[in-house]
């Protein structure tokens, strides 16, 4: 059912053909995921015998009748020496300068696509990006209303000339990264701008969610139809289905923007959507990838956006295992939706992924509230968790909102930091009984720990001291 909604002519074929061949991935340049089997698949005639090599490593298969052929190679640790890959059937392929590390998938819209040369500092971040061990590979713009077997694009060595037009964010991941680690870093840069969630998920699983077909539909009754990358399912066919099975190390997920902007149904059920989003991914790739995200950045024109509440939903995903959330509410910008400090998010992303993945004794968390008490009739005091060197910047009390037993919430017109504490007063309140903090497009202050990881928006009711 939901095919039938999508605009036709966007198929993607591959044409089969007698000699075999590699897929999208497979290129020069291209990095390998360490420690874990090594699949490589490709297209040839079929029965055709193909030889994949790798070193000393060889493994003989026949393409099936179809003409697809799959081998996996033993796993290996990380290699920063080149080395070719090389496949034989009724021709010979050789792909030059692999090499072996940890390899990201990095998917999204616009703010997961802005380039290197459009973030902060660009010149001086050009300029310095000589890491011949991070290579880049841009999955080509293909949107498809069926799963694609093979997409464009190609491996690029970072360099002061080719960092330019790579993913900010991914790029300052990685170099996190590669300086913790010394290994080999892939990015893959799978992203367009403008992309609603539900562009990006598997479209069987998407039949099963009445609240998107029927937005859709609506959508497509429209005098202005929506454009072709805003289709259910058409950026993961065309642009996430053709990498699988490669092998990956984690996913790191930057979007929610354009849910933002339709309300009130698409946000509203962003939650749903992402966890069903990240399971599907997971399932295709055969692994429980790690899973780390960017919550909405602060934006000052958010007008109709429902730019809290989909922080919020985004925020539910955290009950997943092997999951995590990189808070960018502080490095926002009141008139562009595309903040220009990715290194901060960057940063924030390799913090997790440093700690929870590769166990570096850091820490990756804002200040997260542990308990909200009432002291007398009109303090409250609010206790955190990592929060050593609890500090704040901006207007803090104006970040703060307290509500009585009506639900109607007052800005808090005192906050004080001691320690790991935070005690609020609102002279419209007397006797609150919940808090909420940064619950704003763009709030006003913002807390932090000694790290400079900001707290994450929250919401909690407030109990009698004892």
């Amino acid at each position: 059912m939901l095919r039938s909604l999508l605009i036709p002519g966007l198929l993607a074929t591959l044409t089969v053909r007698a000699d075999v061949r590699l897929a999208p991935l497979f290129r020069d340049h291209v990095v390998l995921q360490r420690d874990q089997p090594l699949p490589v698949w490709g297209i040839a005639a079929a029965g055709e015998r193909v030889r994949v090599t790798l070193g000393s490593d060889a493994v003989v298969t026949t393409a099936g009748t179809d003409g697809r052929w799959h081998v996996q190679l033993p796993a290996r640790g990380a290699n920063p020496t080149p080395q070719e890959l090389v496949v034989e059937g009724t021709h010979r392929i050789v792909v030059q300068d692999v090499l072996v590390g940890d390899v990201w998938l990095c998917s999204g819209q616009s703010n997961l696509q802005m380039s290197v040369q459009h973030a902060l500092h660009a010149a001086e971040e050009t300029a310095s990006a000589q890491h011949p061990l991070i290579r880049e590979f841009k999955v080509a713009n293909q949107f498809s209303v069926e799963p694609s077997d093979t997409v464009a694009g190609q491996w690029q060595v970072c360099s002061p000339a080719t960092v330019g037009s790579q993913s900010a964010t991914a790029y300052f991941f990685a170099r996190d990264l590669h300086r913790h680690l010394g290994v080999p870093v892939g990015i893959i840069n799978s992203s367009y701008g403008n992309s609603p969630i539900s562009s990006w998920r598997d479209a069987d699983a998407l039949s099963n969610e009445p609240a998107v077909t029927q937005w859709w539909a609506h959508q497509r009754a429209a005098k202005t139809p929506p454009r072709p990358h805003r289709q259910p399912a058409v950026c993961f066919n065309g642009m996430i289905h053709p990498l699988v099975p490669f092998g990956l190390r984690g996913i790191v997920w930057y979007q929610g923007e354009s849910d933002a902007s339709e309300v009130p149904l698409l946000s509203s059920i962003y939650a749903r959507q992402f966890q069903g989003l990240i399971g599907e991914w997971r399932r295709h790739f055969g692994r429980e990838l790690p899973f780390f995200w960017v919550q909405l950045a602060g934006y000052g024109k958010a007008g109709e956006r429902d730019w809290v509440g989909v922080r919020e939903q985004q925020s539910t995903a955290l009950a997943l295992p092997r999951t995590g959330q990189a808070i960018a509410i502080d490095v926002g910008d009141a008139t562009d939706i595309h903040p220009k400090n990715k290194q901060v998010v960057g940063h924030r992303l390799a913090r997790l992924a440093l700690r929870r993945e590769y166990g570096v004794t850091i820490e990756d968390t804002g200040p997260e509230l542990e308990g909200a008490q009432r002291l007398g009739d009109a303090t409250v005091q609010l206790q955190f968790r990592h929060a050593e060197g609890l500090s704040s910047q901006g207007d803090l009390a104006a970040a703060f909102e307290l509500a009585g037993a009506d639900g109607r919430f007052h800005p808090a017109t005192q906050a004080t930091v001691s320690g790991r504490t935070v005690s609020l007063r609102s002279s419209a309140l007397p006797h609150p009984t919940a808090v909420r903090y940064a619950w704003s497009p763009l709030p006003a202050g913002s807390l932090f720990n000694r790290e400079g990881l900001p707290a994450a928006p929250f919401r909690a009711e407030i109990r009698a001291a004892p």
